[in-house]
């Protein structure tokens, strides 16, 4: 499971799917087993996942996840991400 890190508090850190637009998960350091960097996709391209320009787009990307609902079918319609 893939989960974008949002914040953290304490020893916990602070996890939420893309998919989810609530539930913030919290996550002790010793059940994290590993940390995405790099995204190799099925067109050949790849995605570094420590880019600047990657984080800001995550950001909005959580900043708009109340817009989600709309976001992703016109996303897909448009064929974009």
């Amino acid at each position: 499971m893939i989960h974008r890190y949002i914040g953290r508090e304490g020893n916990e850190y602070l996890m939420l799917g893309d998919g989810n637009v609530f539930r913030i998960e919290r996550v002790k350091r010793e059940d994290i087993i590993g940390i995405l960097r790099t995204i190799y996709r099925p067109d050949g391209t790849v995605q570094d996942c420590r880019d600047t320009r990657w984080l800001k787009k995550a950001e909005w990307w959580y900043r708009l996840r109340f817009l989600r609902r709309w976001l992703l079918p016109a996303f897909k319609m448009l064929h974009i991400g």
